[in-house]
């Protein structure tokens, strides 16, 4: 279990032309992790990788030819097509996308969009090994302005397995926004089927026309065994 705890504050009251992502959690995909042309699965040095990359170039996922530019029959494991999570101030909502790629080679044209208005909290929509579902939707009315927020998260990160598409253990989510509950979401997938674990960065990531201001403090993150 992971807990992310950081303060946030939005110096602006809420308006429909100003807002944008203001936190995310990514996966790492595999860039070693390879399936060949004769759909065998096969993980590469760094050596050989290199190799590779003196006559085809890799397109997102898809393995091309150098001269031609046309595939070439290889993938490797990319971006699974949208964060793991993704927190959003974008009124009227504050809300949060979660999603789960079980992909071992994981494609970026899926995506999987479970955003307010589309779907209900908690509602898990997705396909081609990849879910999501939205993890809460709060209105942007009742987020405080130029006062600092403490957020907190604790994450159960799904387990998938390493030779399959497939999730073997489902996690589970918990976010608070001060002393309220935000959400607290059991038996979902959450993560990517990935060697390496998730990481967490926060910012402001595609802001509206207008722009937006917002700040970050105090960030920790705790990782717990279970």
């Amino acid at each position: 279990m992971v807990t992310y705890e950081w303060y946030t504050r939005f110096p602006e009251a809420a308006s429909p032309t100003k807002g944008g992502i203001i936190a995310q959690i990514h996966g790492r995909p595999d860039r070693t992790l390879l399936i060949n042309p004769g759909g065998q699965m096969v993980k590469s040095s760094v050596k050989e990788m290199t190799a590779m990359l003196d006559t085809m170039y890799f397109d997102k996922h898809i393995g091309k030819s150098l001269k031609t530019k046309e595939p070439n029959g290889w993938l490797v494991d990319a971006a699974a097509g949208g964060p793991i999570a993704e927190m959003s101030y974008r009124p009227p909502h504050l809300y949060m996308l979660v999603r789960s790629s079980a992909e071992r080679i994981s494609d970026s044209e899926t995506r999987t969009r479970p955003y307010p208005g589309k779907v209900q909290v908690g509602q898990v929509i997705g396909e081609n090994g990849k879910t999501g579902f939205l993890a809460f939707a709060e209105p942007t009315s009742k987020v405080p302005v130029n006062k600092w927020i403490r957020f907190k998260m604790e994450i159960k990160y799904s387990k998938y397995s390493r030779t399959a598409d497939k999730v073997l253990e489902s996690g589970y989510i918990r976010v608070w926004m001060d002393d309220q509950v935000l959400c607290d979401i059991k038996n979902v997938d959450i993560g990517k089927n990935d060697e390496l674990g998730p990481y967490f960065k926060y910012g402001i990531y595609k802001p509206f026309k207008d722009g937006f201001t917002v700040e970050h403090s105090g960030f920790k993150e705790t990782i717990q065994k279970r």
